[in-house]
């Protein structure tokens, strides 16, 4: 499993291969059997959640295989399963999330059986863009309030940033939480 990531889920629903799926499909590591999962199934359940401002891909043999892994923990694993979820959403209902999960997982099955690399990705709400500038740049402060190496930001780099293209801001994002993250995108 990854040790460290850094990642935005996104408010958005994930788009995956043009199917919009269930809030839910953002929370299946929130299920008791996740830590337990192989490695590529789980890491693929962290690429599932966080593909804000992104194109993730996997093949789509892994997908299947993650789906086929998950629908089979939901049912053997139910009791274990609800009374967690009860624990960790209170609020909800523990049959509800899964049936999400089940829509969900029919869903990628679907898309995953036709090709053979599958995409997703979870496109940013108005104002998520700039929100996520501004806690970048005060990520990257507060590292450099405790490091010894010179400034990471330029002088003028943060009035740039703050008013260059969403786009450009979106790659700004991305390529200092990869970078945090050891991630190979």
């Amino acid at each position: 499993m990854s040790n460290s990531r850094i990642d935005i889920s996104g408010k958005g629903p994930i788009q995956f291969e043009g199917a919009t799926l269930p809030e839910s499909a953002k929370h299946f590591d929130a299920a008791s059997f996740c830590s337990s999962l192989a490695d590529d199934i789980y890491d693929w359940l962290l690429d599932l959640r966080y593909p804000w401002g992104r194109e993730r891909r996997a093949a789509s043999s892994l997908v299947l295989r993650a789906c086929d892994e998950i629908e089979a923990r939901i049912y053997s694993e139910r009791e274990v399963l609800f009374a967690h979820l009860r624990d960790v959403y209170p609020q909800n209902d523990p049959a509800e999330i899964c049936q999400e999960w089940l829509t969900a997982i029919q869903l990628m099955r679907e898309r995953a059986e036709t090709r053979s690399t599958c995409t997703w990705t979870v496109q940013p709400a108005d104002g998520e863009v700039a929100y996520w500038v501004t806690q970048t740049i005060g990520l990257i402060r507060a590292m450099e309030k405790g490091s010894r190496e010179p400034t990471a930001l330029l002088p003028g780099f943060v009035e740039y940033i703050q008013s260059a293209p969403e786009e450009e801001q979106l790659r700004f994002i991305i390529g200092v939480t990869d970078s945090l993250s050891g991630v190979r995108d």
